[in-house]
């Protein structure tokens, strides 16, 4: 045989082979037998049954609920919700960073289940996979092995080979994420938002702060909330957490939990104590703050969503915010980190407005996103959309106070009469290839505060972006006694701004 044949065949070979152990290292075990199950309903026979059932009984109809913006009242009150659970736990995130909250929730996690309250956690598995060590997934199957816990994987990535390049040979699936987040406790009481596990998410990252929202609700949108975590639980891409990964050779869940707990409670750091003494949800139940009082409609994409084609009809909470917004009478605000409106959501706010109604929109600025890719997206609207007569404010990074704050705060306000709170961002990632929830409140008190709050904040924390007279952008800054006209991105670099134009070199936007 010619030898040059002879190579090129053996070349030939060899990549068949790498392909053939990259296909079978994509492989993921959706066929991985599972039991179905269900949310437990609201009893009054738990302390915190007891107290949502009166609840429905003085108030028919009505949800209360609370506003969740401080981040370590944020931690506690999930922590606190957590210890106080009798019968169920059922916990659906997008992301836990395995960093000292992740342990903290974990914790908490654990206690209940020796407690014999049954615990069901869900978590995408995107980062898990792609953003986490083996140690982390490692510890994740640990926290599986409780007989009272069930850990499973959304959609997940699989482990053999190289995970990046598994991610990219399944991209059409591996894409579509759930992005939704919620806590519910004995069909309760629920907490929906924005917020991940993660420490930047409950001020104790020493480099970021991220600004978010969350609400505590009890009431009719609970249920609706069990109804949709059930729909992803059972889902044919929801994976048990045993069939992807296994724990530590030899490690014993009594073990586990001992170590877990342990390090947890580190009495050299103080989250957990900053933690667990927010009294936070001690205020709620025992009423020394009141909830707003209103109905409330709770919306969420189906699990079916990430499992068809992209269409229109799969848009669930993308097409309620569009009919919310529609409904605008005077005043419609925004407020995003992640906004790629298209040309459609600028022409959207512009019929809005010529009909005499007042946009505001409040997203990060470059100095605050975590994410450049999507600021290079979202960056050539703004000047569409000052043209439209939108307001447009970006969020101050605050380098000054010696870490970075990111607005990550996922609500609109409706006349301040109607608010939305929940996990979606506007950009095209949220709205058409991923997952989200969320929940409409009809209720002018939380309204006025809400946009009190704003009105208050935005002159400190905000930008105000406009066109000067050769209609380049200028970034008004109102946080002294003189307005500061800025003509450039603020508190960024050469190199932060360039990042920028390269992605926006890229045809991403569709995907972000």
């Amino acid at each position: 045989m010619n030898p040059t044949k002879r190579v090129g065949r053996s070349l030939a070979i060899a990549w068949a082979a790498a392909f053939a152990t990259i296909a079978c290292s994509t492989s993921v075990p959706f066929d991985h037998p599972k039991e179905p199950s269900q949310a437990i309903p609201l009893t009054a026979e738990t302390e915190l049954g007891e107290f949502a059932a009166a609840w429905q009984r003085e108030h028919p109809g009505q949800t209360g609920f609370y506003l969740i913006d401080d981040g370590l009242d944020a931690l506690g009150a999930r922590l606190r919700l957590m210890a106080l659970a009798q019968r169920s736990i059922d916990a659906q995130y997008f992301l836990l960073k395995g960093d000292a909250s992740t342990e903290l929730f974990a914790g908490e996690l654990w206690e209940a289940a020796e407690r014999g309250v049954r615990v069901r956690l869900l978590v995408d598995d995107l980062f898990t996979a792609l953003g986490s060590s083996r140690d982390f997934d490692e510890g994740m199957a640990a926290l599986n092995l409780h007989p009272n816990i069930e850990l499973r994987l959304f959609n997940p990535i699989a482990r053999g080979g190289i995970l990046g390049l598994n991610y990219v040979l399944d991209f059409e699936r591996a894409n579509r994420r759930m992005h939704n987040k919620s806590l519910t406790a004995d069909g309760a009481v629920t907490i929906v938002g924005g917020r991940n596990i993660g420490d930047e998410y409950f001020r104790i990252h020493e480099g970021s702060d991220f600004a978010d929202l969350d609400v505590l609700v009890f009431g009719p949108p609970v249920a609706e909330v069990g109804a949709a975590f059930d729909d992803f639980w059972n889902s044919a891409l929801s994976v048990p957490m045993e069939a992807v990964a296994e724990p530590p050779q030899g490690m014993k869940a009594e073990a586990f939990g001992e170590e877990l707990l342990a390090a947890s409670r580190d009495e050299d750091d103080g989250t957990y104590a900053a933690a667990v003494t927010s009294d936070y949800l001690d205020d709620v139940f025992e009423g020394r703050i009141d909830p707003f009082v209103a109905p409330a409609r709770f919306v969420s994409d189906r699990a079916e969503k990430l499992e068809t084609p992209i269409s229109e009809e799969m848009m669930d909470v993308g097409v309620a915010l569009q009919q919310a917004a529609e409904a605008a009478r005077e005043e419609l605000v925004l407020i995003t980190p992640y906004y790629i409106p298209g040309d459609e959501g600028v022409a959207f706010l512009r019929e809005l407005i010529a009909r005499g109604v007042r946009v505001v929109v409040v997203t990060n600025s470059l100095a605050a996103t975590n994410h450049a890719a999507v600021h290079s997206a979202y960056g050539p609207y703004r000047k569409p959309l000052l043209d439209a007569g939108v307001e447009l404010y970006e969020v101050r990074s605050h380098p000054d106070r010696g870490t970075i704050t990111t607005l990550h705060t996922k609500a609109m306000l409706i006349d301040r009469e109607t608010l939305f709170v929940g996990s979606p961002n506007l950009d095209p990632r949220s709205i058409e290839i991923n997952t989200e929830k969320g929940i409409f409140f009809e209720s002018p008190a939380a309204g006025a505060a809400v946009g009190e709050l704003l009105d208050e904040s935005i002159p400190e924390d905000t930008y105000r972006v406009k066109l000067d007279e050769d209609r380049d952008l200028v970034w008004e800054d109102h946080a002294g006694d003189e307005v500061v006209e800025l003509h450039r991105e603020p508190d960024t670099s050469w190199w932060r701004r360039f990042q920028v134009g390269l992605y926006r070199l890229l045809p991403l936007e569709d995907q972000l």
